[in-house]
């Protein structure tokens, strides 16, 4: 299980959903280094 979260303005609501679920499926079908997989498992940490 994860928590994705954003903030966004109401009016590109619909254009930054679509780019927010096109991420995940990025990241659910292995598009994606392992160095940009380990700094995004720290929530809080260095980007």
């Amino acid at each position: 299980m994860f928590i994705a979260r954003t903030a966004v303005k109401a009016d590109v609501t619909g254009p930054a959903l679509k780019e927010f679920l096109a991420e995940i499926n990025r990241i659910r079908t292995g598009d994606i280094k392992a160095a940009e997989a380990a700094r995004r498992r720290r929530p809080y940490g260095p980007r």
